[in-house]
């Protein structure tokens, strides 16, 4: 059904048009009259400055110039009296939005469509198109009785369309004056920049500033005075902003506006950030610091550039840098910089030259350790038990010892998977236990089909962790104790295994990985000896390894770390493990969206 807003002319109309000869523009010629002898007025009546300054731009706002020439026009029109084809679109509305409402689900032009009908602007329009269409604008004294039963009838209940989105905004060019109260030194948290038409613009405001809980100015908002004083640029406001002492009243236009809801966008940081040390940041002052495992609440993503968010942790607000930026930042990286070919061991990798090689699937996890992981968005889930436990580490740092000493602990609880295997059964051995036996071809085959987790070949023989063996542990309601490579990761972290992901670090020096080593044999027997090589016999470049490979892991994986534990003895570091875990059913934990929706 469509919608017709225009006006049609009675065909028997008994009025005559309107002849004003030369006087077509009165209106305009009085005001323009006004304007040129303001200053002659000033001199003669000699007024408060603020009041002639804002009776001067009122005066002289395009708002009111095309009102006036709207209002020559419609006097002066030859055209006789215009009647609406429909008085009440309000209710036509309603009707089609009911009639789209179902359908917009299955079609991209009928959303779009829905979309419209329901923005701020056409409810506005539509609204102001009735008001216009139900008064008689022929009868002045009609008006005001028709002005007044209007606001009667919207203080007894809402109007018909108010399942429309709220929508407010004030009058293009009208001016107000803005009270503030400075506090010593504390900055007024606005940002501001010079908008297409000269203008001194509102850019931004920090959530939790001065301005920001007054809730009195918004942003695009032109400021045009700070007390009295003209400002055009941000050196001017800045300076005048610190010239002032007590109070301070700005002059300013206001924008259009809508009241933005709360945000419920959390992001987990996979980066430590320090605004102090970011030569890109707008103000080092304005930046918000976090370090790696921070929940941000996303604020503001209007800036392409620089987001708003909170800390929740330290519940401070601030900009810190948009997932856009810092992804084109990391990826001009200086050479000097670019620790992805280096070991943090310094002397034990030689750098060679990078070969050329077509991509193969059986080598993702090469890309998947080059992935960025900068941001994740989560959401906040009460207590509960994770699916799955991962030990993650460097092989010989205790990810076993710690996987045996918890199936000790609570067998109830904890379970682990069997692994399969294509070498042939021995004597006193059972299938299902300790091994399950398959053959070769059809484990290379399952392998083929994507089945494993990982797998390996050993002696000739294949050696894997089913993905259905994990499945067959988790449906016993039992945690699933994995320990696999870093490079399974990526297939574990999602909605059907929920894994709680620890990395059990190496400890950071050769002397140290010696004393856990030796603790690990027999802690009361090496109490009082003296650490040296000789003892394990194991050479030292071994631990050098050990140590370059934790190191490897956490730079390479670290995104997926819930929890890092630095092994320097097997007791304490079990403990720590063990509280942990008894933690997930006691407290909220963040979670990736994705394991939700």
């Amino acid at each position: 059904m469509p919608i017709q807003n225009n006006y049609m002319q009675p065909e028997n109309s008994s009025r005559e048009p309107q002849q004003f000869g030369d006087n077509q523009h009165f209106t305009a010629t009085a005001h323009q009259y006004i304007c040129s002898n303001l200053a002659n007025l000033a001199s003669s009546v000699e007024p408060n400055k603020q009041d002639f300054k804002f009776l001067q731009v009122f005066l002289n706002s395009p708002a009111l110039k095309e009102l006036i020439d709207c209002f020559d026009t419609i006097v002066n029109t030859q055209d006789v009296s215009l009647q609406p084809e429909n008085k009440d679109n309000i209710s036509l509305i309603k009707y089609v939005l009911n009639d789209l409402e179902p359908l917009s689900d299955r079609n991209r032009d009928v959303a779009e469509l829905y979309k419209i009908f329901l923005s701020p602007n056409v409810k506005s329009l539509i609204e102001a198109h009735d008001t216009i269409a139900e008064q008689d604008y022929d009868n002045d004294e009609n008006i005001l009785d028709n002005i007044l039963k209007k606001q009667e009838l919207e203080n007894e209940g809402p109007d018909e369309l108010s399942q429309l989105p709220y929508y407010a905004s004030p009058p293009i060019d009208a001016i107000r004056m803005i009270g503030i109260r400075k506090v010593n030194d504390e900055p007024l948290g606005i940002t501001v920049r010079i908008n297409e038409n000269g203008d001194l613009e509102i850019a931004r405001i920090m959530h939790g500033g001065m301005i920001d809980k007054q809730g009195l100015l918004h942003e695009g908002d032109i400021i045009k005075e700070v007390n009295g004083q003209s400002v055009s640029t941000p050196e001017e406001l800045q300076e005048k902003l610190k010239e002032a002492k007590g109070s301070i009243t700005l002059k300013v236009v206001p924008s259009y506006y809508e009241i933005p809801l709360a945000s419920q966008v959390y992001m987990k940081a996979l980066f430590n950030y320090d605004p102090n040390k970011d030569k890109l940041i707008p103000a080092k002052a304005a930046g918000l610091s976090f370090l790696e495992g921070d929940v941000l609440q996303i604020i503001s993503q209007e800036d392409i550039h620089w987001w708003q968010a909170r800390n929740l942790k330290t519940n401070q607000k601030g900009l810190i840098p948009s997932l856009y930026l810092e992804e084109r930042r990391k990826a001009f990286v200086p050479h000097e910089h670019d620790f992805s070919q280096s070991s943090w061991v310094c002397g034990l990798i030689d750098r060679k030259k990078k070969k050329k090689i077509l991509f193969s699937a059986k080598d993702h996890a090469i890309l998947d350790k080059a992935d960025l992981k900068l941001y994740e968005e989560v959401a906040s889930m009460p207590p509960f038990q994770r699916k799955s436990l991962v030990l993650i580490g460097a092989e010989g740092i205790g990810r076993r010892t710690l996987k045996i000493k918890l199936m000790n602990l609570d067998p109830d609880k904890f379970g682990i998977t069997i692994p399969h295997t294509s070498r042939a059964m021995r004597e006193n051995e059972e299938n299902g236990r300790g091994y399950f036996f398959e053959d070769r071809q059809v484990m290379e085959a399952d392998i083929k089909k994507g089945e494993y987790l990982e797998w390996g070949e050993y002696n000739g023989n294949l050696y894997g962790t089913k993905l259905n063996t994990i499945r067959q542990v988790i449906q016993t309601g039992k945690m699933c104790i994995i320990d696999c490579s870093p490079k399974a990761l990526k297939l574990l972290s999602n909605q059907e295994f929920m894994p709680y992901i620890v990395f059990i670090k190496c400890p950071p020096t050769v002397d140290d990985l010696y004393s856990m080593k030796l603790k690990s044999l027999n802690p009361s027997k090496f109490k009082n000896v003296t650490i040296n090589q000789s003892i394990l016999n194991i050479d030292e470049s071994e631990f050098f390894s050990v140590i370059e490979d934790s190191e490897t892991i956490e730079r390479d994986y670290h995104a997926y770390f819930d929890l890092t534990i630095m092994n320097e003895e097997m007791g304490r570091s079990f403990n720590s493990l063990v509280e942990a875990i008894d933690a997930l059913k006691a407290e909220p934990q963040w979670v990736p969206v994705n394991w939700l929706y």
